[in-house]
């Protein structure tokens, strides 16, 4: 009978598919050729050989494979770089359940993934394109495949067979159009991984090697994690960008479909509450093992580990935020500011520095902290700030308008600044010694002294200025940790701390300073 709808022959095919068994279908060659669509478009010929159907039964097949395949796609006059030429050497696929396909082809379809394919397995890719760029992949690998039925994903796919055979560019409605069905698209496709393995791309002076890319648990059109490992990038012959690992977590591109739609239909790049929508669209980047060059040095840049990462949104706003960066190291110069140029001036050739930022708002608290605030600059010191913001409600985040009028009622939180020195204060005495042509030690002594005498004589405005003066001449002379403390009294607002000047603001704060030697 005829059956009525969109794909009344791909919903004939797999019911009789589903009706039919067999232990085993075998074709010793298939050649395939798909001409092209319109004039100006890429006709291409496909060739498989030993292709082999095990066990077909109620729609399902047990394990489908063929030796290998060769394709050549032959370019329209007068474009030359459409074509392209490759060859796969083996594909094997197991578990294959055809219901879930059948399903789509009416409407509705059952709602919720089902799986197709429980794996699929291919390997030795390769293809060569007309404008000499090439591409090789050691091993393509996938498993859990599964559709929604429910959400029209074959209609999707026709959808943007016909977008894309649109002249480029398009315009705004097509455009739109494009990114809604991208996103469909992609809440109704999952898999438990996708892996591609030793990766080769060439181009023109420039080529790209990866051991591998791993695409985790996609599922409701958010990918948990894209791992790429083993990167080597170089371009014109230079020494290579290499990377062990960078990763991309909870990526979601639905925010970056409705992002672009919305830019579309309106013309124009949407303003800042739709920019801000792009913070959904990840959940934080890892990297591992950066090594890159650096002209006129020997020295590359390397960063031994990277890792950034937000979440607890309220509205567009990620109000916890991580980082932290381990191993950051490169050439330095004289020319450099604090505190490298010092470190040149002392001889050394390069410098390595880590840093670590946290940043969390707690809503029952109405308060926002910096804690940690770390960098450690190694052979020179290492320094950890923790501050707070108090009174500062959820609604500031919500909007541009709401954080203005709530920036008024802010207060500043309690200030801790720790200060360890890895070596820092003999390099500067070193250095300011050499250039007043005296001693390290004289210079200690001279600053110690300026010190405790400021001390004295701001003691009648500050009462802890000699104790601060103490503390601060007693790490000098002998460098260990130094912790400096600043507690406002109560009622200090945000605007009114950055209007004023900064002696008269010290005097709306307690001051405590403590001094510890290793």
């Amino acid at each position: 009978p005829r059956e009525r709808g969109q794909h009344e022959a791909l919903n004939l095919f797999l019911r009789q598919m589903a009706a039919s068994e067999a232990t085993s279908l075998s074709i010793p060659e298939l050649s395939v050729r798909i001409e092209a669509p319109a004039s100006g478009g890429v006709a291409t010929a496909l060739g498989y050989r030993n292709i082999l159907i095990e066990k077909i039964a109620q729609g399902r097949i047990e394990r489908l494979s063929f030796a290998d395949m060769g394709f050549t796609a032959t370019a329209p006059a007068g474009q030359p770089d459409l074509a392209a030429k490759g060859s796969l050497k083996r594909f094997v696929a197991t578990g294959i359940d055809t219901a879930p396909i059948l399903a789509a082809t009416r409407a509705p379809g059952k709602a919720g993934l089902q799986p197709v394919y429980g794996e699929v397995v291919a390997s030795g890719y390769s293809v060569v394109h007309g404008d000499g760029s090439q591409m090789e992949v050691g091993e393509a690998s996938a498993k859990g495949l599964a559709i929604d039925p429910s959400l029209g994903v074959l209609g999707r796919f026709e959808e943007l067979a016909t977008l894309g055979q649109k002249q480029q560019p398009l315009g705004d409605a097509d455009s739109t159009r494009l990114m809604e069905t991208a996103s469909d698209l992609v809440k109704a496709i999952g898999f438990t991984q996708f892996r591609l393995s030793d990766v080769i791309a060439m181009d023109s002076g420039t080529s790209l090697k990866m051991g591998s890319l791993t695409l985790s648990e996609m599922k409701q059109g958010r990918l948990e994690r894209l791992a790429l490992e083993r990167i080597s990038a170089a371009t014109d012959g230079d020494k290579p960008v290499l990377i062990d690992t960078l990763a991309l977590k909870g990526l979601s591109p639905l925010p970056l479909f409705a992002f672009s739609a919305r830019a579309a239909s309106e013309g124009s790049v949407p303003g800042l509450d739709g920019l801000l929508t792009l913070f959904r669209a990840l959940d934080g980047v890892e990297m591992k093992g950066l090594t890159a060059p650096v002209a006129d040095s020997d020295v590359p840049f390397r960063i031994q580990d990277f890792s950034l990462d937000w979440s607890q949104f309220i509205g567009l706003v990620p109000t916890r935020i991580a980082m932290k960066i381990d191993g950051m190291s490169g050439p330095i110069s004289e020319a450099d500011g604090v505190p490298l140029a010092y470190l040149a001036a002392a001889g050394l050739k390069q410098a390595s520095i880590g840093l670590q930022l946290g940043i969390t708002y707690d809503p029952a608290a109405q308060s926002l902290r910096l804690a940690p605030g770390a960098m450690r600059v190694e052979q020179a010191f290492a320094a950890d700030l923790d501050l707070s913001l108090t009174e500062l409600r959820s609604g500031a985040f919500e909007d541009p308008i709401a954080a203005l009028a709530a920036a008024q009622q802010v207060a500043v939180g309690p200030l801790t600044l720790t200060v360890t020195d890895l070596g820092f204060v003999d390099i500067i005495l070193k250095e300011k010694a050499a250039g007043a042509g005296t001693t390290p030690d004289a210079v200690r002594t001279e600053f110690t002294d300026t010190l405790r005498k400021a001390g004295a004589e701001l003691a009648p405005l500050y009462p802890e200025a000699p104790a601060v003066a103490e503390a601060l001449a007693r790490f000098t002379e002998k460098p260990g940790t130094l912790t400096l403390r600043l507690v406002p009294f109560s009622g200090l607002k945000l605007m009114d701390a950055i209007a004023a000047d900064p002696l008269v603001l010290l005097r709306e704060f307690r001051i405590s300073a403590t001094n510890s030697t290793p």
